[in-house]
C-alpha cells in the first residue's frame, strides 16, 4: 500500500515542479529553483561570490561557504531566501550531514558555482575540465559514496546526487548479487526460498529479454525528443549512459510515464488547437488512475524530473480533495489517522467554524452562535446547533517556517504543491486535517497570507434574521424569530461555516473596525480584540478618557496580525487617535487637529489616515505624529464630491471609491474608483476607467475594511465589480464606472441602502481567518 503523508521522502527533484496550467499565484509557488546560474546573472553571481554563508554539521563541524556555492543546493537556497541563516550568525545546521561528507558538498558545489558565474561551461574547454574534475572528485571509498548520495539527497544537490547515482550504477554493473553485497556491505537477507524465486524469476526475464531496463519501453535516442521530456534520463543521455536502470520506479508507472513522453514528443511544437485539445484529452485520460497508480506517478514524475506528469499528478492529487472531509481524505489516499484523541480534540476546537458544519433548527442558515427572540418577548436563550461528527483540522499555533526541522522542509515540498490548488478555505482545512504529515506541511508552508490572493474574503452576517417553522408559535405570532450569525464563502456557497463571536460581545459591545481576522469592540473605554473564527480574545488596557466622551468609536485597525511583536491596536473617537502597542501596559494619544480619522491604510509600507477627506501619513514611532499630505481632485474640483469615500489598495495602486445616485434606468448608484497619482506634484487624484481582472468587497459600516481580489471568475466572481455586503440580502453586486448599468441585476432589492454609515449594531462585513495572514500584510 502507497504511504501518502510520506510524500517526497525519496524525491530528489521536487524543485522541477512548474504548474503552468494554474494561476499566476500558483505558477510563483513552484518556483522551487533551479541552482544555475546563467551569464545574465553575472553581477548578482559576483556578490553572491563575495557573501559568506555558515554551514554546520550533525557532528557539530561549522564551514564556510559562498552564497553562490550554497545556492546549488535546494534546501540552503530556500533558507537564503526566507532568510533563515541563523540569527547571529548562529549558521545553518545540517543534522542529517556529517562534516566529512558536508566539506565534500561543498568543494563541489563551490567548483561548479565558480564555473556557472565565469560562464565557462558553455566552453568545450571548459565543460572537459569540468566533467575531469568530476570524475576524480567521484573517486572515493564506498562508505564516502554512501554518505555523498545521504547528504545530495537531503540537501537537493541534483548534480551531486546525479554522479554518486551513476558511480554506484557503475559500481554494480557486470557484477553478481553475492558481488554487490560483498562490496557494500550488504547483509544477505533473502531466505533460501526467496533466493530460489529470484534465480526463477531472473531466469524467466533473460529469456523474455523483459528486463527492468528503459529500452523495454521503445524510448530511443531517435530525435524524436521523446527522452527529453525526462530531465533525469536527458542527462544521462547526454552522459552516453545506454541502459537505463530506474531502481525506484516500478513497471506500470513507467510505462505510464513512456506513454506520455512518448506522446507528448510527438507532438512537441505542434501550436494547432486541435493538437492541443487531443493532448488535453490524452492527459486526462492518462492520469484518470487509481490512487495507488497516482502516488506511483507523483513519485516517479518526481524522480525523473517529467515535470508535465508531476503537474498533472499533483493537479488530480488536489482535484481528489477537493470537498471531502478530513476521513474522506483518509479514506481516499488509504492514510491512518495518527492523532491522539488529545490531538483531535484541540484540532477540532480550533477550527469547528469551518469543519463543524452548523445549521439554524429550520436547516436554512449556515451560521454560528444563535440567538432566539420570541416575537413581542424581550427574553432569549442561546442553542448551539449542527452537531456533526467530528472532524479534523490544524492547530491555530503554526510553526514558523525558521523553525521547521529541515528533513521535513524537504519532504512537504511536494505537499507543499498540492495546498494550492485547493478550492476553499475548507478544502485546505480539511487537508491540514487528514494526518500529521499533511497538518505539519500546511503549518510549513511559507506565505499563507498568499491564499488571499487564491480565495476571496469571507462574508459575515450578524443578526440575521429568518423563520423557523420548527418553533412553537405564540398568540402573538405564527413563528418565532430566530438570529443567526451566517457566514458565506463565495468559493464554496454550498458547505456551511460558522463564525464565533460571543453572544455577549454582539450584544453588550460597541463595533470599532474589524481587521487581521479580528474582530474590534469596545464599551466605556474597555476595549476587546475578538478572532472572528476561533473566538480567542485580547483585552487591552482602558482606554484614556473620562466617561464624559462621546461614547462613539470611527475607526478600529491592527497594524500587523495581533501576535507579531510589532503589532499596533490604533482607535479613534471623536477628539483623539489612541495607539496600544500590543502587550504593552498602556496606550498613547495623539488629539486630532480638526476631526475624527475615518480610516486608516498601509500603502507602499506607510500607514495613511483619512481626515475630513484629507490624507495624512500617520508615523507611531518615536511617537504618534500626523503629517498632511497635499492632494488635487479630480476635475479641478476643490473638494471631494463624494460623500462618504473609502480607500483600498488594489493592484498596487490607492484608489479612493464611493458612489452617486444616477436618474438612469439601470443602476440606481454608480462607483467610480480613482487612483492616487503621486509621480505629479502635489499628488493628484486621476480617474480608472476599469479595473480590469480586479473586485472590490465592502460592508456598510463605514469601519469594516475593503478589499480587493484578482481574477475573481476563478470562483465564478465578475472582475471589474463591487461586492457591497447588506443586511436584508448577502450582497448586491455593481459593475465599476461604465459598466454599471450592464451588470446591475433589475431583481436586487429596492430598499437597499448604499451610504455607508457608523452604526450601532454589528453589519455585515468581509474578513479572511486570522491564520491567513503574516506579520506585516495587509489589512
Amino acid at each position: 500500500m502507497s504511504s501518502w503523508p510520506l510524500i517526497g521522502n525519496q524525491s530528489p527533484n521536487v524543485g522541477r515542479l512548474r504548474d503552468r496550467s494554474a494561476s499566476e499565484f500558483a505558477v510563483d509557488q513552484f518556483r522551487h529553483l533551479s541552482a544555475r546560474v546563467t551569464s545574465s546573472m553575472a553581477a548578482a553571481a559576483e556578490e553572491k561570490n563575495k557573501k559568506m554563508i555558515k554551514v554546520i554539521s550533525s557532528d557539530g563541524e561549522a564551514f564556510e561557504m559562498t552564497e553562490a556555492a550554497a545556492s546549488m543546493s535546494r534546501i540552503l537556497l530556500h533558507m537564503i531566501e526566507d532568510g533563515c541563516t541563523g540569527a547571529g550568525g548562529a549558521g545553518i545546521t545540517l543534522p542529517n550531514v556529517a562534516g566529512s561528507a558536508l566539506a565534500k558538498v561543498i568543494e563541489y558545489c563551490t567548483k561548479h558555482a565558480i564555473a556557472a558565474a565565469e560562464g565557462s561551461s558553455s566552453s568545450r574547454k571548459a565543460k572537459e575540465e569540468l566533467k575531469k574534475f568530476d570524475v576524480e572528485f567521484m573517486e572515493v571509498g564506498i562508505d564516502m559514496l554512501y554518505d555523498l548520495i545521504m547528504a545530495a539527497n537531503f540537501m537537493g544537490v541534483e548534480g551531486l546526487l546525479s554522479l554518486a547515482a551513476q558511480r554506484t550504477a557503475e559500481l554494480i554493473k557486470g557484477k553478481s548479487p553475492e558481488q554487490i553485497r560483498e562490496m557494500f556491505g550488504i547483509k544477505n537477507d533473502h531466505t533460501p526460498e526467496e533466493e530460489e524465486q529470484i534465480r526463477k524469476e531472473r531466469e524467466e526475464e533473460e529469456e523474455d529479454n523483459q528486463g527492468d531496463e528503459l529500452r523495454r519501453g521503445d524510448l530511443r535516442d531517435d530525435g524524436g525528443g521523446g527522452e527529453h521530456v525526462a530531465d533525469t534520463l536527458l542527462h544521462m543521455i547526454e552522459d552516453g549512459c545506454a541502459g537505463i536502470p530506474l531502481p525506484n520506479v516500478a513497471a506500470k508507472p513507467l510505462a505510464k510515464i513512456i506513454e506520455y513522453c512518448t506522446k507528448h514528443a510527438a507532438v512537441e511544437g505542434g501550436s494547432t488547437a486541435a493538437a492541443a485539445a487531443e493532448l488535453k484529452r490524452f492527459d486526462e485520460e492518462l492520469i484518470d488512475v487509481d490512487t495507488d497508480t497516482l502516488y506511483h506517478l507523483l513519485m516517479a514524475g518526481n524522480l525523473m524530473g517529467v515535470e508535465g506528469v508531476l503537474e498533472l499528478a499533483v493537479q488530480r492529487t488536489a482535484e481528489l480533495i477537493r470537498g471531502k472531509s478530513p476521513e474522506e481524505i483518509r479514506d481516499t489516499f488509504k492514510i491512518a489517522n495518527d492523532f491522539t484523541p488529545e490531538e483531535e480534540e484541540e484540532i477540532i476546537n480550533e477550527n469547528a467554524w469551518a469543519l463543524q458544519g452548523q445549521t439554524d433548527i429550520a436547516g436554512e442558515v449556515a451560521g454560528g452562535i444563535v440567538v432566539l427572540a420570541v416575537a413581542g418577548d424581550r427574553t432569549s436563550s442561546t442553542r448551539e446547533f449542527g452537531n456533526l461528527p467530528s472532524c479534523k483540522a490544524p492547530a491555530r499555533s503554526l510553526m514558523p517556517l525558521a523553525q521547521c526541522p529541515l528533513p521535513r522542509l524537504f519532504q512537504e515540498e511536494l505537499l507543499h504543491s498540492i495546498v494550492p490548488l485547493l478550492g476553499s478555505f475548507v478544502d485546505i482545512l480539511a487537508f491540514a486535517g487528514t494526518c500529521h504529515s499533511w497538518r505539519a506541511a500546511f503549518s510549513s508552508y511559507p506565505s499563507k497570507s498568499a491564499f488571499r490572493t487564491l480565495l476571496p474574503p469571507l462574508l459575515v452576517r450578524p443578526n440575521v434574521r429568518v423563520k423557523s417553522p420548527c418553533i412553537p408559535s405564540t398568540s402573538n405570532g405564527p413563528h418565532k424569530l430566530l438570529r443567526s450569525c451566517q457566514v458565506i464563502d463565495l468559493a464554496n456557497r454550498n458547505t456551511p461555516l460558522r463564525c464565533q463571536i460571543p453572544r455577549e460581545t454582539l450584544q453588550k459591545m460597541l463595533f470599532a473596525g474589524s481587521s487581521h481576522g479580528q474582530l474590534i469592540c469596545c464599551r466605556s473605554g474597555y476595549c476587546l480584540v475578538v478572532d472572528v473564527f476561533t473566538g480567542a480574545e485580547v483585552s487591552p488596557p482602558r482606554l484614556p478618557f473620562s466617561k464624559d466622551h462621546e461614547e462613539i468609536y470611527f475607526c478600529g485597525t491592527l497594524t500587523a496580525p495581533i501576535t507579531s511583536p510589532n503589532s499596533h491596536l490604533l482607535i479613534s473617537n471623536r477628539s483623539s487617535l489612541f495607539d496600544w502597542p500590543v502587550g504593552s501596559d498602556s496606550w498613547s494619544e495623539l488629539k486630532l487637529p480638526v476631526n475624527r480619522v475615518d480610516q486608516i491604510v498601509e500603502f507602499n509600507g506607510q500607514l495613511i489616515a483619512v481626515i475630513e477627506y484629507k490624507l495624512y501619513t500617520l508615523q507611531l514611532a518615536p511617537k504618534l505624529r500626523l503629517k498632511k499630505m497635499k492632494t488635487l481632485w479630480w476635475d479641478d474640483m476643490s473638494e471631494c464630491p463624494y460623500l462618504r469615500p473609502w480607500l483600498v489598495v488594489c493592484d498596487g495602486m490607492l484608489l479612493i471609491v464611493d458612489h452617486y445616485i444616477t436618474l438612469s434606468f439601470g443602476a440606481p448608484v454608480n462607483y467610480r474608483p480613482y487612483r492616487l497619482d503621486m509621480s505629479a506634484k502635489p499628488a493628484k487624484w486621476v480617474e480608472v476607467k476599469k479595473l480590469e481582472n480586479w473586485a472590490l468587497f465592502i460592508g456598510g459600516d463605514a469601519r469594516s475594511p475593503p478589499f480587493a481580489f484578482k481574477n475573481p471568475e476563478r470562483w465564478g466572481g465578475r472582475s471589474n465589480c463591487l461586492y457591497y455586503a447588506h443586511y436584508s440580502q448577502p450582497w448586491s453586486l455593481h459593475g465599476l464606472g461604465d459598466d454599471a448599468d450592464a451588470v446591475w441585476d433589475p431583481t436586487t432589492d429596492d430598499n437597499l441602502v448604499f451610504k455607508r454609515n457608523w452604526y450601532s449594531q454589528l453589519q455585515a462585513f468581509w474578513v479572511y481567518p486570522s491564520m491567513f495572514y503574516s506579520d506585516g500584510d495587509g489589512q
